[in-house]
Parts: structure tokens; C-alpha cells; sequence
């Protein structure tokens, strides 16, 4: 609500938390950070979720 606005937002989904953690700490997703981080601000969050909800009729 507060700063300037968001240009892009990505949502990746992973079967588990540690999935994700180990996808993040690979070098072809941690150089890309790094250089952008130098060039614009970056952010990014592992947040912890559920399973998607089921359709009832």
C-alpha cells in the first residue's frame, strides 16, 4: 500500500518448502538476482500454503 507500485509480481508453486529453498540456491536462479538486485530493487518471499481448494458442484 505504501512505496511505489509493483511492476511484475511471479508466483511459483513447488510440491514442498525445501523444493523451493533448493530451486532459489541453484546459480542460474541466484546470478539473475544478483545482477538485477544491482540494477533495480528485487524482492522475493517463500510462503508456506495450502493445497488448492476443491471445486464442489
Amino acid at each position: 500500500m505504501e512505496g511505489p507500485a509493483i511492476e511484475c509480481a511471479v508466483v511459483l508453486q513447488f510440491p514442498s518448502m525445501q523444493d523451493a529453498k533448493d530451486w532459489y540456491n541453484t546459480p542460474p536462479i541466484r546470478m539473475p538476482f544478483a545482477i538485477g538486485s544491482r540494477a533495480r530493487s528485487i524482492a522475493s518471499s517463500l510462503l508456506r500454503g495450502s493445497r488448492a481448494p476443491v471445486k464442489t458442484a
